[in-house]
């Protein structure tokens, strides 16, 4: 776990370094990127985990789940898939 956690934190750090001067991976508009990290940052902040302090993709992530289409497809519960 801490050597897969490293290895997410190294890329939220790409991703941070990235959204400090644009909304978007890509740019102003959200694209297919922003899906792919999307979903993973809703896992990643639903889960009882010491995160480090990456400012700008904890924005990204606000921004993100106002969206509605985020809200209805990606921040849906996945406790059937939990262990008991």
């Amino acid at each position: 776990m801490r050597a897969a956690m490293a290895r997410l934190t190294g890329l939220l750090r790409i991703a941070d370094d990235r959204l400090s001067d644009r909304p978007y991976l890509a740019g102003d508009a959200l694209t297919v990127a922003d899906i792919v990290l999307g979903h993973v940052l809703f896992r990643y902040h639903d889960m009882d985990i010491e995160r480090p302090d990456l400012p700008n993709v904890a924005a990204y992530y606000r921004r993100l789940t106002e969206r509605p289409a985020y809200r209805d497809h990606v921040m849906v519960s996945y406790d059937e898939l939990r262990a008991v």
